[in-house]
């Protein structure tokens, strides 16, 4: 008994410190700059005129999940940044009990408790707490969708719900419904029923851009992504892409399509050529938490700093978990999921944001296989 509620003191304690520390970043006074300013604006036209849109045009460049989310905590709270903020404390700290949850499945509760204090006080997941932008709920909800693979029989089935509420988010979590067949095989059937299920779930999304923009899509941003990672300027990470012509946001997405395959005719193994490039601005830089976490609060030189600080970890975090690829100490199940998202960032450009969802993942092998052993 003594054992028992030593243990569950254990991840109140890690809970509480985890809390603490994004707590005191939430009320950093960070200003939502680039991409958070994006989904910033479209929460406020979600919650004041009932219309997913930036500056009164309807868009579809991105998915709308994040901004309904974010829309219902203005609605109730008051359309501040500190609510977003505040927000995404409640998810990370959701993130770290989740990982003990999965972590716990995987090699018992001793280690569940070590991967939860890693994640907990993992310095870039706690400075994207300041960061009004979509990746810790989508990061939560990874490992939710993680845990529910792992349900006996049927009840794999949710683990397709929790796919369609991500594809809301993010359109690349999509696949993921069918992605565990690549370790589960003899459960395929379940695992495309998931992803139908997944699929039904953001169909009306396809039908309403159809509606409105004349094009079936999920978003109008996959042309100008592939460019901007496989163009004749891709340097195998992000950049501004120029303004393209056209009278809506998908009819500028072709003028990018048409781009990419001019580019392509002329350069057709820069793609190839850029994937070294691509890996290593995956899995090195640091870059958008503190960029974005910490925009009007800190001066570029201190922001330039915490850069290097974060990206010091990261090579360290990320030589240790290949060494435990090597070794095969990593559960299929992280490792494939660590690859889909590389792959994703091999297919479009190399960004921290690609890698940041699968952080929490590679903790927990580290803590499973390279920090301890798996209890009997």
């Amino acid at each position: 008994m003594r054992k028992g509620i030593y243990i569950k003191n254990n991840i109140l304690l890690v809970l509480a410190i985890a809390f603490c520390l994004r707590l005191l970043v939430a009320f950093l006074p960070v200003a939502p700059v680039s991409d958070c300013y994006w989904y910033h604006q479209t929460a406020l036209s979600i919650a004041q005129k009932g219309t997913f849109a930036l500056n009164n045009v309807k868009t579809a460049y991105r998915m709308p999940g994040y901004p309904f989310i974010l829309s219902i905590i203005y609605k109730i709270f008051g359309p501040d940044p500190l609510s977003a903020r505040l927000l995404n404390v409640f998810f990370s700290l959701l993130m770290v009990f989740l990982c003990y949850i999965l972590a716990k499945m995987y090699f018992g509760k001793v280690i569940a408790e070590r991967a939860a204090l890693l994640v907990a006080i993992y310095p870039e997941i706690i400075l994207y707490v300041s960061a009004v932008c979509p990746e810790v709920i989508f990061a939560a909800l990874l490992v939710m969708w993680l845990i529910s693979t792992q349900f006996p029989g049927r009840k794999k089935i949710i683990s397709g719900i929790i796919v369609g509420v991500m594809s809301y988010i993010k359109p690349i979590a999509l696949p993921l419904a069918i992605l565990p067949i690549l370790w589960d095989r003899r459960n395929w059937k379940l695992w495309f029923a998931s992803f139908v299920i997944a699929f039904a779930m953001v169909l009306p999304w396809g039908i309403r851009n159809y509606n409105n923009f004349g094009k079936f899509a999920f978003t109008s941003n996959l042309w100008v992504n592939l460019w901007i990672g496989n163009g004749s300027q891709a340097d195998g990470g992000y950049f501004d892409p120029p303004d393209a012509p056209g009278n809506n946001e998908f009819a500028s997405d072709e003028w990018f399509k048409n781009k990419l395959l001019d580019d392509l005719a002329k350069e057709p193994l820069r793609p190839f050529l850029l994937i070294p490039l691509k890996a290593a601005h995956f899995a090195i830089p640091a870059v958008t938490a503190a960029k974005w976490g910490l925009a009007d609060v800190l001066d570029e030189r201190f922001i330039s700093a915490i850069v290097i600080l974060l990206t010091a970890i990261n090579l360290l975090v990320g030589v240790l978990f290949v060494l435990c690829v090597v070794k095969r100490r990593v559960k299929p199940q992280l490792l494939w999921v660590v690859v889909y998202f590389l792959v994703i960032s091999l297919v479009f450009f190399g960004n921290d944001r690609f890698r940041f969802p699968i952080i929490s993942l590679i903790l927990i092998s580290l803590a499973g296989k390279c920090l301890g052993k798996e209890e009997k």
